[in-house]
C-alpha cells in the first residue's frame, strides 16, 4: 500500500539538523568538506591567524538512553604561523543530567583532555630529544674535520661545554 504524501512534505524534502552529532559529522566530517569546515570555523573564532589545515579526531561516549548521550568531535587545526590548537565540538544535554552524572562527564572529560596534552607533551619531548641528538651528531662530525668550536656553537647552538664534552 502507497502513502500518500502532502504537498508540504514533497516541497520540503531531506535535511539534516547541523546541530546533532551525526548532521554535523555528515556535513562538516570528510575529507571533502575540509575546506567548508576550515571557512566555517575561521568566520566563527576570533583568530588572530586563519586555519589552513585540520584533522579529524573523533572520540565518543554515549548512554543508553537519549538523555544520557555525550559526544565529542575534536578537530585538530594548524593556522598560518604553524600554531596547533584543538577545537572541541561536544553535545551534552547537561541540564538533564544528575550531579554525579555531570561530575562523572566532567572527570571523564578532563582525563581526555589530560591524555592529549601528555601525547603533546611527550611528542615536543621527542623532538627536543631529536634536535639536540641532530646536533650532537654534527658538533662531533664537525669537531672530527678540526672546524673552530665557534663556528660549531653557532651552527649547533650548543654550548662551549657541551661540545667540549663530546
Amino acid at each position: 500500500m502507497k502513502t500518500s504524501q502532502t504537498i508540504s512534505e514533497k516541497l520540503l524534502g531531506t535535511y539534516i539538523d547541523p546541530f546533532t552529532d551525526f548532521g554535523f559529522k555528515k556535513i562538516f566530517g570528510s575529507e571533502e568538506s575540509k575546506p567548508l569546515l576550515m571557512s566555517f570555523l575561521n568566520d566563527l573564532l576570533p583568530l588572530d591567524e586563519p586555519i589552513v589545515h585540520l584533522e579529524f579526531k573523533n572520540i565518543e561516549k554515549l548512554g543508553m538512553l537519549e538523555e544520557d548521550r555525550k559526544a565529542i568531535f575534536d578537530i585538530y587545526c594548524h593556522d598560518k604561523k604553524g600554531n596547533q590548537f584543538i577545537v572541541e565540538l561536544q553535545r551534552a544535554k547537561l541540564s538533564n543530567m544528575s550531579y554525579d552524572n555531570r561530575h562523572e562527564y566532567e572527570i571523564s572529560l578532563k582525563r581526555y583532555r589530560d591524555f592529549f596534552n601528555v601525547l603533546d607533551a611527550a611528542k615536543k619531548e621527542g623532538i627536543e630529544l631529536g634536535e639536540n641528538n641532530q646536533a650532537i651528531k654534527i658538533a662531533l662530525n664537525m669537531l672530527k674535520n678540526k672546524v673552530d668550536i665557534n663556528l660549531i656553537v653557532e651552527v649547533t647552538e650548543l654550548t662551549k661545554t657541551e661540545i667540549l664534552k663530546l
